[in-house]
This record gives structure tokens, sequence and C-alpha cells, in this order.
């Protein structure tokens, strides 16, 4: 299981910009997990439903929970160096 400390870690030492979780099942548009400035973002920055949703600010131990419940994630995990 990885901690919050964990996961921003591996995300400042990887260099990593996106967690993708998946593609809008209308427009195709990446929502993904994104990071700026020791930040978690939520993009859900799709529009086709009606309304733009800017990047919501999230906290490292959501993304945390995410990767640990999501084992087919591995390629991602191997990525964190997790």
């Amino acid at each position: 299981m990885f901690t919050a400390e964990q996961v921003k870690e591996a995300v400042a030492i990887n260099n990593i910009r996106i967690v993708p979780i998946r593609d809008c099942s209308l427009c195709g548009y990446e929502l993904s997990y994104r990071f700026a400035n020791d930040k978690v973002y939520f993009d859900s920055g799709c529009d086709c439903v009606s309304y733009y949703s800017p990047p919501q600010e999230r906290s490292w131990q959501e993304l945390a929970r995410y990767l640990n419940n999501n084992p087919d994630y591995t390629d991602l995990h191997a990525k964190f160096g997790l």
C-alpha cells in the first residue's frame, strides 16, 4: 500500500505530470490527475455535458487511495517506482 508521502515523493523524483484515469465516453477527453507546484489536481475538463469544470485541487491521500484501489495500474506503479 502506498502512502500519500510515497506518492508525492515519487511524482517529484520521476517528474510525473499526469496520471490518466479514463477517457470521457462522449468526447474522448482524458480525465486525469495532474500535478503542479507540489499540488494534485483532478482534471475532468471536458465540457460535453454542458459546462466546463476547471481542474480541482485534491489531496495526495486521495491519489494514494486511487492507486491502491486500482491494481490494474501496475504500469503506473512501475512508473512511480513503487
